[in-house]
């Protein structure tokens, strides 16, 4: 059998829909059962001078007529969404770590990163030594 006559071609839709979820319409009307499966299929939406891509293609092996959309743009503002939630989390992580460093100092322990265990420990301030002076009778 030779394989070397086939090619993968993509089938491009001109019209620049408004919205992501008109372009996902579009998609689930117009291309029915296993269509998508042989020739994927690019639309755009958003801006007419710069619009935003999605690549559909067929999955009819799930379920007839399903098909699995590519959309970079739409990824990347998950992506962003979800790195602002870990930035939110890494400050008040850090915020944390500092008030436990300071009450650790507070209480005259002291934090040993170089020890495997026990690496708080109490760690007596010469200061606060006490004087004990004689008192005359």
């Amino acid at each position: 059998m030779k394989t070397n006559n086939y090619n993968l071609q993509f089938l491009h839709h001109e019209e620049v829909f408004v919205t992501r979820e008109l372009a996902l319409k579009y998609l689930t009307d117009f291309y029915k059962p296993y269509s998508l499966d042989a020739e994927p299929v690019i639309v755009k939406y958003g801006d007419v001078t710069d619009p935003d891509i999605i690549l559909a293609f067929g999955t009819s092996d799930a379920a007839p007529g399903s098909f699995y959309a590519i959309d970079m743009t739409k990824t990347n503002e998950d992506i962003e969404r979800v790195e602002q939630g870990f930035e939110q989390d890494r400050e008040e992580i850090d915020y944390i770590a500092e008030r436990l460093s300071e009450i650790v100092k507070a209480n005259g322990l002291d934090f040993d990163d170089n020890k495997i265990k026990d690496k708080i420990t109490y760690k007596p301030d010469v200061s606060d030594n006490v004087i004990v002076a004689e008192v005359p009778s």
